[in-house]
């Protein structure tokens, strides 16, 4: 991962552990390149744990987050479409950052 995807209160994997980003961990990974900083896949287990609502219709699967609707296109790919812009998005990190970028909200596991 780079520290320019990082904000604070990301998640990210370190070593098969889930971690949430502090001001340390983005000072770290920007000065060296650290292995254990990995991003998480996201999948729907992810995207329920984070708030996200299953809806289907007889096109796709989709789940509606923070007022965002977030398409399962094939099995494990997951996009956001608005118009004629579609963005993959392919870790918990790139969601936890798109979510906020639309919303000014954080995203956090729910309980």
């Amino acid at each position: 991962m780079k520290s320019t995807e990082l904000r604070i209160g990301n998640y990210y994997d370190d070593n098969g552990e889930v971690r949430i980003v502090n001001p340390n961990t983005i000072e770290e990974v920007w000065t060296a390149e650290r292995s254990w900083c990995k991003p998480i896949p996201l999948n729907e287990e992810w995207l329920l744990k984070l708030g996200a609502v299953f809806s289907f219709n007889e096109h796709f699967n989709f789940y509606t987050l923070n007022k965002i609707i977030i398409i399962e296109a094939s099995k494990g790919s997951f996009f956001f479409k608005c118009g004629d812009i579609i963005v993959e998005i392919k870790y918990v990190h790139t969601l936890q950052n798109f979510v906020f970028s639309l919303t000014n909200e954080e995203l956090t596991l729910k309980p």
